[in-house]
């Protein structure tokens, strides 16, 4: 009995221990078919959505662009001359194609012009310009009335195109525009009272025109504006108090604009403003106390006006206030504005107390230095703090080089940002607002190659640049393989106009610099065309001007060129790669370079002759003889006589090569050598001409 009780017990256990272990695997395997499901149906939806995404993309490439719009476009862009850059889309044949359906980004510098489209009109079989961007053409001109037919546009920015006349009446016609920036053009006529029959407006930019009159009360009706931006123009009288029916309004940009009398107290209103510009202006009266309750305000620049009375003490609690300026009201109003901040000193927090100090220590230094807190436009502005912090207190271990304008320092921003941080050791007699308009000018250049610059430092003695940050590379190599990112960039410019004479070290590039520069320190802007003259020869030659594996004959590009040019042999620079090309052409630039390289700048054409000589408008003439530069340091002929014989230039225009093409073809084999691309000389010759023209 005992027997048989043990053996049931151990059966039972068996059992126990056999169901338990049949539970496990049955969990194990509902847990490996649930995350087969899982995957699977990650799959399905993975497929739905590529399958969704490349049909819509088929439809947008199938779509096709409305034919009006198409003429529209074309007209406008031929009274422009304007071209396209190959491969972006297609202006002539179908434009909405490539970026126009490809790209979101309408702002990327590499695209100009640009358009974008959309294609889902009439179930994805019609596309229609919704966006145009046209920037910077510098071409003299009307706005075409074609522009009408862009009915769906959204989005119109054409700024900096030197256009003339009065604000295009078309413009009413595009009923779905809410972006619309005419900037930086050349405007006369009144501002017209239609405008305000563009209600779809949410930001309009017409500053750095020139207005006459004054601000139409029609204004006002664009209730669905964010931004308006009428700043520098000739405006006159006051500001409506319409303006304050704009109660989405979060950036208004009124500064320079010639308007007087007081800020309405329709205004009060307006408790989305975010930044409120008003400087450089005769407004006049008490300062409202309504700005203390806009509660979003971030940036506020009364200065420069003749405002008076005390800043509200409510404005000093927005915690969101970063940037005020207020210098230079009338006498009244700096009395009353001392006694308002000595008030508030006493009753305000402790970091409020330090906030007022460390304004009080920046308005105590030269007026120059609070000049760049009521200037527009503005570059941004880092802290030297800051700076420090980026690059560890200027680390030696972080400094990238050191040029002409100043040692450079590789850092990383509190955002994550690699920078790189150019101290100016450079000695300018600019005062801070020259300085800061110069820099303001240089970062609203766009281009695919000018290194970026973010922005400045201007703190006391400290002049500080903060570019991208790019891989150590020159220049001359970084052109040769067809990427140059130039830095540096308008900071001669930084000098005073009277001031061409350099006392520090000369900044620049030996074999680009000119004589007078890098012997005397002269500076001009025949500088420019002698280091252009030298490009162009090299682009030609398919080499660097210096090349110590050459033929010592051939080691110094200029000497070469030179000796090639004295013996009617001026052909053979070209680079031996190319297997047709036109001699005329070939001829016409290699003879520019030579003037662009003569050793006295008076010898030397100006940029706009150059352009006109490579474009065949006016003959080059004679060229003279070998500079002096060459003759006088030619230490194995020192017996070589200096020539002073100039070059007769003509005027009249020539039509013997208008019609000519320069044909560019390389052989599909053949070494690389010489550490230059093969197609370096095609592409950028093909660029001189068509820059130029």
């Amino acid at each position: 009995m005992v027997c048989f009780l043990h053996a049931m017990h151990d059966s039972a256990s068996r059992n126990t221990s056999v169901g338990r272990l049949s539970s496990r695997r049955r969990g194990e395997q509902v847990l490996h078919m649930y995350n087969m499901k899982i995957k699977l149906m990650m799959r399905i939806l993975l497929l739905c959505f590529l399958s969704c995404f490349w049909f819509q993309l088929s439809f947008a490439q199938n779509a096709t662009t409305d034919p009006s719009e198409v003429r529209a476009l074309n007209s406008i862009f031929e009274q422009w001359d304007t071209q396209v850059v190959p491969g972006q889309w297609n202006i002539s044949g179908e434009p909405c194609s490539g970026y126009a359906i490809n790209s979101t980004d309408i702002y990327s510098a590499d695209i100009n012009p640009g358009i974008i489209c959309n294609c889902s009109y009439d179930n994805n079989a019609t596309c229609h310009i919704t966006q145009l961007r046209v920037d910077a053409l510098n071409k003299r001109g009307v706005f075409p009335e074609e522009f009408v037919a862009l009915r769906y546009l959204t989005f119109l920015r054409v700024d900096a195109l030197n256009k003339r006349g009065v604000f295009p009446e078309e413009f009413v016609a595009l009923r779905y525009l809410t972006f619309l920036s005419i900037r930086a053009n050349y405007f006369t006529g009144p501002l017209p009272a239609f405008i305000g029959n563009m209600s779809a407006l949410t930001e309009l930019s017409i500053g750095f025109n020139s207005f006459p009159g004054p601000i139409p009360k029609e204004l006002g009706n664009l209730k669905e504006l964010t931004v308006l931006n009428i700043r520098s123009n000739n405006f006159s009288g006051t500001l409506p108090p319409e303006l304050g029916n704009l109660v989405k309004l979060e950036r208004l940009y009124i500064d320079s604009c010639g308007l007087s009398g007081e800020i309405p107290s329709t205004f009060a209103k307006l408790t989305n403003m975010q930044m409120f510009w008003a400087s450089d202006n005769p407004f006049s009266g008490k300062i409202p106390d309504f700005i203390g309750n806009w509660t979003q305000l971030t940036d506020l620049d009364l200065s420069f006006n003749n405002l008076t009375g005390q800043l509200p003490s409510s404005l000093f609690n927005l915690t969101s206030l970063t940037s005020l300026s207020y210098i230079n009201f009338t006498k009244k109003s700096k009395t009353g504005l001392t006694v308002g901040i000595a008030v508030l000193v006493g009753v305000v927090s402790l970091l409020l107390i330090f906030a007022i100090l460390y304004m009080r220590r920046k308005k105590s230094e030269k007026e120059d230095d609070e000049d760049i807190l009521g200037l527009g436009p503005r570059p941004y502005t880092f802290s030297y703090s800051e700076l420090r912090a980026a690059t560890e207190d200027f680390n030696p271990s972080n400094k990238l080089g050191e040029g002409g304008y100043g040692p450079v320092y590789k850092g990383t921003l509190s955002d994550g940002r690699v920078v790189a941080v150019k101290q100016l050791s450079v000695s300018s007699h600019q005062g801070k607002r020259q300085f800061v308009s110069e820099i303001a000018t240089i970062s609203a250049v766009q281009h695919r190659n000018l290194v970026k610059l973010y922005g400045c430092c201007i703190e006391g003695s400290h002049h500080i640049l903060v570019y991208e940050y790019l891989e150590n590379k020159s220049l001359d190599q970084a052109l040769f393989e067809l990427s140059p990112k130039i830095s540096d960039f308008g900071l001669a410019k930084l000098y005073d106009d009277e001031k061409t004479h350099i006392s520090t070290r000369v900044a620049g590039t030996i074999g680009y610099l000119a004589p007078e520069y890098a012997l005397f320190g002269h500076l001009t802007e025949k500088a420019d065309v002698f280091g252009f003259g030298v490009v162009v020869l090299e682009i030609l030659g398919g080499r660097p001007n210096s090349y110590n594996n050459l033929d010592p004959k051939k080691i110094s590009l200029l000497e070469w060129v030179w000796t090639l040019h004295e013996n009617d042999q001026t052909l053979g620079l070209v680079d031996p790669r190319l297997t047709e090309f036109d001699e005329t052409e070939a001829t016409r630039l290699i003879r520019a370079a030579l003037l662009c390289t003569q050793g006295s700048p008076m010898a030397r054409p100006s940029m706009s002759r150059v352009v006109a000589m490579l474009s065949g408008d006016i003959d080059i003439g004679t060229v003279m003889s070998k500079p002096s530069y060459l003759t006088d340091y030619d230490f194995k002929d020192v017996t070589t006589s200096l020539t002073s014989r100039f070059l007769v230039e003509d005027d009249t225009p020539s039509t013997s090569s208008k019609g000519s093409n320069v044909r560019l073809n390389y052989q599909s084999g053949g070494s690389n050598a010489s550490g230059a691309s093969v197609n370096v000389t095609q592409s950028l010759l093909a660029d001189i001409k068509g820059e130029g023209k």
